[in-house]
């Protein structure tokens, strides 16, 4: 399933499943909430962020297979291919149209992803289509930072593997929440229960993170920001990510 955000800063994420990476209509929400991705959490995107740096460079990272515990691995698959995809001949002015667009929202750039293992079951990264990369691919092995400069200085950096995850949620809270919403018809009860379950080990009002100490897969990557603008003159890019695997 796609989410649509409005960025250069912010970001959208997204799963289509096809045939030979072709998508077709099948689709999956975010943090497992569909039984499709269950049983192939590689298949799962959990987070895209994307911003731009000083450096003239946008970063942007995608997560999958989150909420992995400490003791748990990293987990690689071979046959999916994960993919950033970049918009840039959207406007401001049409994307505030929620309900009458008129840019064509479809991607530019399409950058590819895909891991493999070398005949000693080492895994490895490769990128292919990163705005700045001289030539057309990027590969080396997982958990090391892979980067290229080319000769008008422009730089692409990538790195993939098993990370701390940077997402920050109150989990419980939200469904803490939910339940009192639906359970409680007093208007004066319908408020956000956060921490009402952790009143006896610390003070209401401090922020829990349901996802503190927990790890996830990522793919971080940093590009040229002038090739991925081309000419659009807001300096203004709508970005997603799809993941896609064989059937």
């Amino acid at each position: 399933m796609k989410k649509n955000f409005k960025f250069i800063s912010l970001l959208t994420a997204g799963l289509i499943l096809g045939a030979s990476f072709w998508p077709k209509n099948s689709q999956a929400l975010d943090y497992a909430d569909s039984p499709m991705v269950v049983s192939k959490p590689q298949l799962d995107i959990c987070n895209l962020y994307a911003w731009s740096n000083d450096e003239g460079h946008i970063v942007a990272i995608i997560t999958f297979a989150c909420n992995r515990q400490p003791d748990e691995g990293p987990l690689y698959d071979d046959s999916v291919l994960y993919s950033l995809h970049i918009d840039n001949t959207a406007t401001i002015a049409e994307s505030d149209q929620v309900f009458d667009n008129n840019n064509d929202n479809e991607s530019d750039i399409d950058i590819h992803i895909l891991f493999g293992q070398n005949q000693i079951g080492e895994w490895g990264v490769q990128v292919h289509h990163l705005p700045g990369l001289n030539g057309s691919i990027l590969s080396g092995p997982v958990q090391t930072i892979l980067e290229q400069e080319d000769s008008d200085g422009s730089r692409v950096k990538i790195i993939a593997g098993l990370f701390d995850d940077p997402f920050f949620a109150d989990f419980e809270g939200i469904q803490n929440t939910l339940s009192n919403l639906i359970s409680d018809t007093d208007p004066e009860d319908l408020q956000f229960t956060s921490l009402d379950v952790f009143t006896s080990l610390m003070p209401t009002g401090l922020n829990t993170d349901f996802f503190a100490g927990t790890n996830t897969m990522a793919i971080v990557m940093e590009f040229s920001a002038m090739e991925s603008l081309a000419n659009n003159t807001e300096s203004f890019l709508q970005i997603w990510a799809t993941t896609a695997t064989r059937l």
